[in-house]
């Protein structure tokens, strides 16, 4: 085996993929200290497998030999069947991220004495790259512009709870501020977790400053209530089309995934995770992120940059069953998709003139294609998919 210090004998060593969509490619090592693999089309070997991260895992040479490293991945990095956070690799070992297995190759050098790898010349090593590089444009071509972040709400538009959490915030405010009907009278379409409590917490004669104190006590009450009523109660389904979409998107270098949600962080991972939704976000903006709503949009694409590992588009696309998310697009001039599907009517959506309007995901392929043909186009509003 390999030790990687000073005057070690380097053997030819290269990555190669045996199972998975991008089977049969591989990345020769040449002189590198350190290859990323992800579905990042800059990653040094980018795979177009769905259930690989962005920026999945990391090989790296340091002075006892050659490692692997899972970049904190949704979906783990496995090597010969053992969840690893970092491996020291040996000659032949089986590396699985996601569905793409790869094969750690170390062979001697044919007909070449000790160290002759090491000591390739510049035009061996430029051989390589380009190999590399054609390797790479079978699978999808990297974008020529820089990937749009795409931004979810949850409830109502990737899955319902069928009441589940409105019952579980009622619960908290009923216990902890003595509100016999504490939604009653509130209109919560479109309202944030916080504006809900927030509302509630007036009405119960609290002062501002004591909301400020009490409001993240009552929110993780609350987010304790909903845990414990999804684990009792079998209720709620992930909406129509919404798992295909998400694939579609995720497969899809010219797009980022991530949230952007009414749901405070605690609730909207405790959801997207009951509901075997949360692998497929990369980053989030949340109710709990700031207290004016209009500071959103910058931190959406401070996050989606650093998700992405690279500059971002400048614009985004919005995707929800609320007014107030419309109106957000609209005011940062991005693009929007309105979906009835959550508790405002297709008539109310229509009427903020989205760039894509739908009953319901369903029509998952067409939504996708509309997305693109948006995306390369305009943002003037399309017709619905149907009226």
């Amino acid at each position: 085996m390999l030790n990687g210090g000073a005057g070690a004998e380097d053997p030819m060593i290269r990555l190669v993929v045996e199972e998975g969509p991008d089977r049969g490619h591989r990345l020769d090592w040449g002189d590198r200290n350190a290859a990323r693999i992800g579905r990042d089309p800059a990653a040094d070997l980018f795979l177009r497998d769905t259930r690989v991260s962005h920026a999945h895992a990391r090989f790296e040479r340091r002075a006892d030999g050659f490692w692997v490293v899972d970049l904190q991945s949704r979906n783990g990095t496995l090597v010969n069947g053992v969840p690893v956070r970092e491996k020291r690799l040996q000659a032949g070992d089986r590396v699985r991220v996601g569905d793409t297995v790869l094969r750690w190759v170390e062979e001697a050098v044919p007909g070449g004495p000790p160290g002759a790898a090491a000591r390739k010349s510049l035009a061996d090593r430029l051989r390589g790259f380009y190999r590399d590089r054609d390797a790479h444009a079978a699978g999808p071509v990297a974008p020529a512009v820089p990937p749009r972040a795409i931004a979810f709400d949850i409830e109502g538009t990737l899955l319902t709870t069928d009441g589940l959490a409105a019952e579980a915030l009622a619960q908290t405010l009923r216990e902890m501020c003595g509100l016999l009907h504490p939604l009653d009278g509130f209109p919560t379409a479109g309202r944030s977790e916080t504006e809900i409590a927030r509302n509630a917490l007036r009405a119960a004669g609290m002062s501002i400053e004591q909301i400020r104190q009490e409001r993240p006590r009552i929110l993780a009450r609350y987010v304790s209530y909903l845990g414990n009523a999804l684990s009792r109660r079998s209720r709620g389904r992930v909406l129509p089309g919404v798992k295909d979409l998400l694939d579609r998107l995720n497969a899809d270098p010219r797009w980022i995934v991530g949230l952007f949600t009414r749901h405070i962080q605690l609730s909207a991972r405790l959801l997207l995770g009951h509901y075997g939704l949360l692998g497929s976000f990369h980053y989030g903006v949340y109710a709990d992120d700031a207290e004016n709503p209009d500071s959103l949009p910058a931190l959406l694409l401070v996050r989606a940059r650093e998700a992405a590992g690279r500059p971002i588009a400048l614009d985004a696309c919005l995707v929800g069953d609320s007014v107030r998310l419309l109106a957000v697009a609209r005011n940062a001039k991005w693009k929007a998709v309105a979906v009835a599907t959550g508790g405002e009517s297709y008539e109310d959506l229509a009427g903020q003139h989205p760039t894509l309007l739908a009953r319901d995901l369903a029509e998952s392929e067409a939504i996708f294609h509309r997305l693109n043909a948006a995306d390369e186009v305009s943002a003037e509003p399309a017709p619905p998919l149907r009226p």
